[in-house]
């Protein structure tokens, strides 16, 4: 159970049953399936509101496509409670993310993402996110 008691009496406390847990499942060599589940909580910044409880789900799927080349798909669904005397309605978040991860040697590798996120609350219009990258992955 997380609890955030808030100094501020005209404010209520932040409290929520909490779930933090991954799973990981290689069907066969090379190939890995994750589910992973989390309960946080956030501040907010906005009269009025004590902030929010956010549980996040991702589901992912990895796969090695040579031995230098590595494949990712992450989805992810989170749902954003917002907790005050002037809290706005639920928010809820789709994403879906694609990786492909090339080692050039053991600590460096090139990597490439794409995604795409859309967020809807009752109440407000719809927002929709697309990013594409490319950068440098360092290990140690």
């Amino acid at each position: 159970y997380l609890n955030r008691m808030i100094d501020d009496p005209r404010l209520t406390d932040i409290g929520s049953f909490s779930v933090d847990g991954m799973l990981n499942w290689s069907p066969m060599r090379g190939t890995t399936l994750n589910a992973a589940l989390s309960t946080a909580l956030e501040s907010s910044t906005t009269a009025d509101q004590s902030g929010s409880v956010v549980h996040q789900l991702s589901l992912g799927l990895e796969h090695q496509l040579r031995a230098a080349v590595v494949a990712k798909l992450t989805g992810t669904a989170l749902r954003r409670n917002f907790r005050g005397t002037a809290a706005p309605a639920d928010q809820t978040t789709l994403g879906l993310t694609g990786e492909l991860d090339w080692s050039i040697n053991r600590y460096l590798s090139v990597v490439t993402e794409a995604g795409y996120e859309r967020t809807s609350q009752p109440g407000t219009q719809d927002s929709s996110t697309a990013r594409i990258g490319i950068g440098l992955r360092l290990r140690r």
